[in-house]
């Protein structure tokens, strides 16, 4: 099935879940269709392989593991996923995954370990399976480690993790699984970068009290053209078509992180 929702800030009293093979997708995008959980739960569970929920802001979600989404299966793309803070000692504030894709979005804001500040890992995501692909992770935050994403199976490809903050692997705990991607930690692997991806604005603050920002990337960027074709994306976050040549050497190739240039 097909459900179409039009623009609007719509309030989540208890999780939307999608355990049906179905396609929830927005007229406009994320940035004029809202999900508020209100700090009363979590936004989303998605159970279901076939599933499809695409062009939302996911926010203000409060759960114990993946307070803006919880998957085991399907997928999510071109959606935004910030401001949601895990309730105890969970991981993966923004989202939880151990199946399914998760697809040109962009995970901000997000805190793990709520109430006490020495708990939590993966601010933004925690990943034990499925695929991550052409996201970008950036300001969340966890009083343990791993401010961006706690990575124990899956795959991250063409994302960016970068100014996360926790005490320890500040935005990503491994490089096994990692591709074409941008984090200060990702010192090795196939395609990997270390260098800072000049957002055009990091904003201010970190998890739940971050605030502003615009992640799609500014002149010179090394994440221009720094990705893999190999993806089944043909649009960005901002529904631009990818891939377009962003580093001015006549071929085009996917940009790292949610927005091509």
């Amino acid at each position: 099935g097909l459900v179409i929702v039009t623009d609007g800030v719509y309030s989540v009293t208890s999780p939307i879940s999608i355990t049906k093979e179905v396609a929830v997708r927005s007229v406009n995008g994320p940035d004029v269709t809202t999900l508020h959980a209100g700090g009363l739960c979590r936004v989303l569970f998605m159970a279901q392989n076939d599933a499809i929920f695409d062009g939302f802001t996911l926010t203000d979600g409060y759960a114990v593991n993946g307070a803006g989404a919880y998957m085991t299966g399907g997928r999510i793309e071109s959606c935004i996923i910030r401001n949601n803070r895990d309730n105890g000692t969970g991981s993966g504030a923004g989202v939880w995954m151990s199946l399914g894709t998760l697809r040109n979005c962009l995970v901000t804001g997000n805190r793990a370990g709520a109430g006490t500040w020495s708990v939590g890992r993966g601010g933004g995501i925690a990943l034990s399976g499925g695929r991550v692909e052409n996201c970008t992770v950036a300001r969340n935050a966890t009083g343990l480690s791993e401010g961006g994403v706690y990575k124990t199976g899956g795959s991250i490809l063409n994302s960016i993790l970068y100014d996360n903050s926790s005490p320890a692997s500040t935005n990503i705990n491994t490089v096994t699984g990692v591709t074409n991607s941008c984090a200060p930690e990702l010192t090795s692997g196939v395609g990997n970068i270390t260098s800072n991806p000049r957002f055009l604005d990091s904003g201010y603050g970190y998890g739940y009290d971050f605030l502003g920002g615009n992640f799609r990337l500014g002149v010179g960027s090394p994440c221009f053209d720094a990705g893999t074709n190999a993806t089944a994306s043909t649009n960005d976050l901002d529904r631009r078509l990818r891939p377009v040549d962003g580093d001015g050497d006549a071929t085009p190739s996917y940009d790292m992180g949610a927005y091509e240039s």
